[in-house]
């Protein structure tokens, strides 16, 4: 309890100043009210902001990347928080592979998602775009500040698979399936492909956060991770399905796609589906998406096997 508090006075103090150098004119009672309404929103990954068009209300480049930092911030575990300010463990930036992972993921998807957006030649401003969207889809906290209905589809699957789909780190109040099951993944697949060229009498050890893993073990949490990862896309493909039936003509399957890895990562970013005129099967669908996905997945089809048996 005391880490949320320390991380989100932080993420208020830093806003309000932040926000009074960029827009001296900026009334300050507003100033503030919006301040602490989007620390909170931000820490919690909750993206809910007191603007009618969230971050993109302020106009602002200088803005918008004033609220890069509480994103990042609330994509960090809280264990991780506990080392850096309890323990004085600066060098868990880099040591805790959650949270190296996810820096080198923001910097390098940032650049990605820019370059997919200028290649496509369909925003106004691909790098602003570019790196606001890909980090508030991988931190799944889900402000908003451009039209992604319009982007090409080569853009719209880069943020669902390596953005919204992963999500932020484990301990975090993140969606998707966590980075630490998308490492477990990665690793467990070269794991598999090293035993291969092994003797069988080889003793083989896996080290995931200085901790190291017997072969038993390995397949133990790679089993985990892999089924998590299967069942919630599983979820995602039937519900894209459903979209491309029931949202019209309007919109294709990559909008579908998107607007439902957006719901069941509970990330809250939009094609345009969304909308208070929406079927209300979608709607139906998209509740029971971000109340699994908030749950997690397995948890989810565990509570419903238990009517079953």
């Amino acid at each position: 309890m005391e880490i949320i508090f320390i991380r989100n006075n932080f993420s208020v103090i830093y806003l309000i100043i932040g926000t009074s150098i960029i827009l001296p004119n900026y009334p300050i009672v507003v100033n503030i009210f919006d301040s602490i309404n989007h620390a909170m929103a931000g820490q919690s990954t909750g993206g809910f902001s007191t603007l009618d068009d969230s971050i993109a209300t302020y106009k602002s480049a200088r803005m918008e990347m004033l609220y890069l930092l509480p994103m990042i911030l609330g994509s960090f575990s809280l264990p991780f928080y506990y080392k850096i300010i309890f323990k004085r463990k600066l060098n868990e930036i880099w040591n805790d592979i959650q949270t190296r992972s996810l820096i080198i993921a923001f910097i390098f998807g940032s650049i990605i998602q820019s370059f997919l957006l200028f290649q496509a030649d369909n925003v106004s401003s691909p790098i602003r775009e570019g790196v606001f969207q890909f980090i508030s889809g991988m931190s799944t906290t889900g402000w908003q500040t451009s039209n992604i209905g319009a982007w090409d589809w080569k853009s719209v699957l880069f943020l669902i698979a390596l953005g919204m789909f992963i999500g932020g780190a484990s301990g975090a109040t993140v969606g998707g399936i966590k980075m630490i099951r998308a490492i477990i993944i990665t690793k467990g697949l070269q794991w598999q492909i090293t035993k291969l060229l092994l003797s069988e009498n080889a003793v083989k050890t896996i080290k995931i956060n200085r901790k190291s893993l017997l072969s038993n073990e390995m397949y133990e949490e790679f089993t985990n991770a892999s089924t998590i990862a299967i069942l919630f896309f599983i979820v995602i493909l039937v519900s894209a399905f459903a979209t491309t039936y029931f949202a019209g003509s309007s919109f294709d399957f990559a909008d579908a796609l998107f607007e439902s890895t957006s719901a069941q990562a509970t990330v809250g970013l939009s094609s345009g589906i969304t909308n208070p005129s929406m079927s209300p099967v979608l709607e139906s669908i998209y509740i029971f998406q971000m109340w699994a996905g908030r749950l997690e997945i397995l948890t989810v089809f565990a509570f419903i096997r238990s009517f079953f048996k």
